[in-house]
This record gives C-alpha cells, sequence and structure tokens, in this order.
C-alpha cells in the first residue's frame, strides 16, 4: 500500500490530493496486470472504469470509416485513460490495447459514485482532475487534426505520455536527454 501511495502522490492527477483523500481513492482502486497486446476496452462498448496505469505503455486507438486501425495516443506510467465512463454512460470512444506488459488500477464508476454519494471530497477533487485532464485531451485532439489538415498525406505518430508530476527542471533535463537519445 505503501508504493501505491508514493505512485499517486506523484501524478499530476492527484497533485492537490491531501493523504487523507489519496488514501481513500487507493481503496476503491483495483490492481489489473496485463499481457503485450491485451484489449483493456473496446470503442462503442459501455465503459464502466478509467484506468491509472502504473508500468506499461497503452495505444489509445481508433477505427477510421475505412476500417484502418489508427493510434490516437500512447500512455506510460502515471497516465490516466478512460475517465469519461466515470461521468457518462457512454460507449468507449477508442480501443485500449497494451503495447507492452504492464499493470493499471481501475476504478469503477460504481465506487467514484459511492463517493460522490459519501459526499468525499475525494470524488470531487477527483471529478475536478478529470475534467482538466479531458480539456489536455481534447487540446491534443486539436493538435493531430491540425497535423492531419497541414499534412494529410502523413499519419501522426504520437510519443509516450506519462503522468508524472515533474519540476520544471525535471522536465527540461528530461527534454535535452530525449534529444541526446535521437
Amino acid at each position: 500500500m505503501a508504493d501505491l501511495f508514493s505512485f499517486l502522490s506523484k501524478l499530476r492527477l492527484f497533485k492537490d490530493f491531501s493523504k487523507e483523500e489519496i488514501h481513500t481513492v487507493m481503496r476503491s482502486l483495483n490492481r489489473i496486470r496485463f499481457k503485450a497486446d491485451e484489449i483493456l476496452a473496446y470503442e462503442g462498448k459501455k465503459g464502466d472504469s478509467m484506468f491509472v496505469i502504473a508500468e506499461g505503455v497503452v495505444k489509445v486507438m481508433s477505427e477510421t470509416h475505412k476500417g484502418v486501425a489508427v493510434t490516437l495516443a500512447r500512455l506510460g506510467e502515471g497516465e490516466v485513460v478512460g475517465e469519461m465512463a466515470l461521468i457518462d454512460n457512454g460507449e468507449r470512444s477508442a480501443t485500449l490495447v497494451a503495447e507492452t506488459d504492464g499493470r493499471v488500477y481501475k476504478l469503477t464508476r460504481k465506487d467514484f459514485n459511492e463517493l460522490i454519494r459519501k459526499l468525499d471530497p475525494a470524488a470531487f477533487k477527483l471529478l475536478w482532475a478529470v475534467t482538466i485532464a479531458g480539456c489536455e485531451r481534447l487540446r491534443e485532439v486539436d493538435r493531430q487534426v491540425e497535423h492531419y489538415l497541414k499534412n494529410p498525406e502523413t499519419l501522426y505518430e504520437p510519443e509516450v505520455k506519462d503522468g508524472m508530476d515533474r519540476s520544471v527542471v525535471t522536465q527540461a533535463v528530461h527534454k535535452m536527454m530525449k534529444l541526446f537519445r535521437k
């Protein structure tokens, strides 16, 4: 449990949470291990949970009207995916495919709604954090559309994103290291 607390407390999603609020959310999470190429959720199927990626990479994929699978995002450690399922009863907007072996923590809508029913502050902070994450995702989609409009013959190749909360200095070092790897 200490490892999970340490992990969650480093995530952007939980940056404004108190220790007690993180512990509240922890009690509602279920750990799931997955293998490369395993499907975690299907586009068009009813969603009932969100996932916090603890290890590995998950591809967010969708099919075009011509049946071609397109990778919309590649998400890594600390990223959240499927969060819309906590808020609405809609269908999944994309398929989640494991690119590597890994582990996620799953929060169901039922458990989330129970936190709301209890008027737990953690539920409302989580709702706010998920809303912010949704806005960030929408901006990323805007960038993808812009890329496509400028370069209709080329596919947008998303980099792996992670949800770790890094200081400005750590982010700069991380970017410099990426440059040296190229």
